[in-house]
C-alpha cells in the first residue's frame, strides 16, 4: 500500500505536515511533562504518605522536555523533531510505568495508560504515518514487556483498554495523512501561482521577495557577487498584438521565454517584470560574461523561426553594486531605453 501519491516528494510533504502542526504537538509534549509532576499528589494519596521515592520519576520528563525545547530552537528537521517529541511523550509513559512498580495499588495504571494514548494521538498529528505505527508498537511492547516485572493485577483489562486505542490512533492518522495531501497540493498550487507567471512560466514579480533582504532591499547573500541584471523588451510588441491579436501575442511571449530559459544558466532567475518586459538576474557573473550571455539570447531570438512573426528584442545590462536592488534594475531599464533609442535589436551596458 503506497502512503503518498507518486507525484509528491515524501521529504517535502512530511516537512510541510510537521511545520503545519509542530507548535501544537510541541506544546502537547511540554504541557504533558509538566502535568506529570502534578500526579505526585495522587501518588501520595495512594501511598498514604509523602512518597518521595517516586518524585524523581515524576520530574524526569521535565529534563527530556527541556531538551526538546532547546532542540526546537536549533533545527526544524521533521525527522529529528518528531522523534524528539515522541521521546518526550514516551518518557511520560515509561516514568509512569516506573512509578507503578512502586505503587501498592497498581490498578490505577489502566486509567493512566489511556490518558497517555491521547498524548500519542495528539503528537501524531505532525508525524509521518509510519512513525505513528512504530510508536504504537513501542507503546504496546512497553506494556507487555513490563508485565513480567510488575505483574499488573488487571492485565487483561489493561490490554483491552490500550489495544483499541492504539489501533484507532494508527487508523485515524492514516486517513488524516490522506486528508492532508489535499491541503498540501492546494498549498503548492498557491505557491506556484504566486511565484510563477501563468502565461509564460517565468518567475512572477512576486518571486523577487524571496531574493531580497526585507530590511534593506539588498539581494540575499546566495546571489553571489558579482551579480549582473538584464532587462529585456520585445521590440514593437504592441504592433504584434494589433496586427495578429492578443492570442498570437501570448504565443510570442511564450516562445521568447522558452528561448531565454534554454540559454540561461542554472542559478539564473528569469522574471516577467510586466507586459513584454522581463528581467534576468545573473549571479556570480562578470559584466563581460553577462553582456556575452545577453547578446547570445538576442541573436537566438532574432534568428528563431517564429510561429507568428519574426521578432527582435532590446536589452539593458547593469552591475549590482550591493545596495538597493531597485537601483540595479532601474539602471538596466535606463540602458534598455538607450538600446531602444539607438534603433532596437541591440544590447546596451549601463554606464554612469
Amino acid at each position: 500500500m503506497r502512503l503518498l501519491p507518486i507525484d509528491i516528494d515524501p521529504q517535502e510533504f512530511y516537512k510541510s505536515k510537521y511545520l503545519f502542526y509542530h507548535r501544537f504537538t510541541f506544546w502537547v509534549a511540554i504541557i504533558a511533562s509538566f502535568c506529570m509532576v502534578t500526579y505526585f499528589v495522587s501518588d501520595c494519596q495512594i501511598f498514604g504518605y509523602t512518597a518521595w521515592e517516586v518524585l524523581p520519576m515524576r520530574l524526569f520528563p521535565l529534563v527530556i522536555a527541556a531538551g526538546l525545547a532547546i532542540l526546537s530552537r536549533k533545527t526544524t528537521n521533521y525527522k529529528i523533531m518528531t522523534v524528539a517529541t515522541y521521546l518526550t511523550v514516551l518518557s511520560v509513559l515509561w516514568c509512569t510505568i516506573w512509578v507503578v512498580y512502586y505503587l501498592p495499588d497498581k490498578t490505577h495504571f489502566g486509567e493512566g495508560s489511556v490518558i497517555n494514548q491521547f498524548l500519542f494521538f495528539a503528537v501524531g498529528f505532525a508525524a509521518p504515518w509510519h512513525y505513528v505505527v512504530a510508536v504504537s508498537g513501542i507503546v504496546l511492547v512497553s506494556i507487555l514487556g513490563t508485565d513480567c516485572i510488575i505483574h499488573y493485577p488487571n492485565f487483561d483489562i489493561l490490554i483491552s483498554l490500550n489495544l483499541p486505542c492504539l489501533i484507532g490512533t494508527t487508523v485515524a492518522h492514516f486517513f488524516m495523512q490522506k486528508l492532508y495531501i489535499k491541503h498540501f497540493r492546494a498549498q503548492k498550487m498557491l505557491e506556484y501561482i504566486s511565484m510563477y507567471d501563468q502565461l509564460t512560466g517565468a518567475n512572477s514579480r512576486n518571486a523577487i521577495q524571496n531574493l531580497i533582504k526585507v530590511e534593506n532591499n539588498q539581494f540575499i547573500d546566495d546571489l553571489t557577487r558579482p551579480l549582473c541584471v538584464a532587462m529585456f523588451d520585445i521590440d514593437f510588441f504592441k504592433a504584434v498584438n494589433d496586427n495578429y491579436g492578443h492570442a498570437k501575442g501570448d504565443i510570442v511571449l511564450k516562445d521568447f521565454t522558452a528561448i531565454v530559459k534554454k540559454n540561461m544558466r542554472q542559478g539564473d532567475y528569469f522574471i516577467r517584470w510586466g507586459g513584454e518586459e522581463f528581467v534576468l538576474l545573473m549571479p556570480n557573473t562578470s559584466i563581460k560574461h553577462a553582456m556575452s550571455l545577453v547578446e547570445g539570447i538576442r541573436k537566438k531570438v532574432s534568428q528563431a523561426k517564429s510561429k507568428v512573426c519574426p521578432i527582435t528584442i532590446s536589452a539593458g545590462v547593469s552591475r549590482y553594486d550591493g545596495m538597493d536592488y531597485k537601483k540595479a534594475i532601474d539602471q538596466a531599464d535606463q540602458a534598455l531605453y538607450k538600446a531602444k533609442a539607438a534603433g532596437r535589436n541591440n544590447v546596451v551596458l549601463f554606464e554612469e
